[in-house]
């Protein structure tokens, strides 16, 4: 969206269509700050966290919410946290701003971020001290593993990790899905109309299984 509205279109044709992408993805995405699973899935990235959110409200009712939610966890499982010693490697690094760069705008909008990371973090007192140390934290390298990040993370920020995977586990295509369908209409035919339902489980798990591991 930040190319397309500092794009410098030439013809009359480029301006129109500059112009009527712009309208429809307004139009499909203009309120994807208040979508719930979104928002807080991107919070709770530490690729991205706070930093595109641009709607104050919507930024201040995830925290709001990851906050309450991360209570409900902690007084269902008392622990103790420990003092985060970040990976050096995973920090992100501010490199030149590459117009061509499709993460040129990330850059900018990382750097804006890491500067005010502490005076945002702090302003809520009601914030519980795990959540407030994990935004406090910079953000990590764009091309970094997020599950992987988070399995670092595990040990320092052990309530926060159970709800990451809570809302990283919700898969965002139907694709899967509708293949397991197809795959499950494939087994399950007027031939073989008499297979049991746990079977019909079992063979439609085994047909998800990549040829790589049946070598083994």
């Amino acid at each position: 969206m930040y190319k397309l509205e500092n794009l410098d279109a030439k013809s009359d044709i480029g301006k129109a269509l500059r112009k009527e992408l712009i309208t429809q993805i307004n139009k499909r995405f203009e309120k994807i700050e208040h979508s719930h699973i979104v928002a807080i899935a991107t919070l709770l990235d530490p690729r991205f966290k706070k930093a595109h959110f641009k709607i104050p409200i919507a930024n201040s009712n995830v925290i709001q919410y990851v906050n309450k939610e991360l209570k409900n966890i902690i007084d269902s499982d008392k622990q103790t946290t420990q003092r985060l010693r970040p990976d050096p490697s995973l920090i992100t690094e501010r490199n030149e701003d590459d117009g061509n760069d499709l993460w040129s705008y990330h850059k900018q909008v990382t750097s804006n971020h890491s500067n005010g990371i502490a005076s945002i973090a702090n302003s809520n007192s009601d914030m519980e001290p795990e959540l407030r140390q994990y935004l406090n934290l910079p953000l990590v390298i764009i091309d970094e593993n997020v599950l992987k990040v988070w399995e670092t993370y595990k040990s320092v920020f052990p309530n926060l990790f159970k709800l990451a995977q809570k809302y990283f586990s919700t898969v965002a295509s139907s694709v899967p899905s509708e293949r397991l369908f197809s795959k499950a209409g494939n087994i399950l035919t007027e031939k073989r109309n008499r297979i049991s339902e746990k079977r019909i489980s079992k063979l439609c798990f085994l047909q998800t299984i990549t040829d790589e591991y049946w070598d083994i």
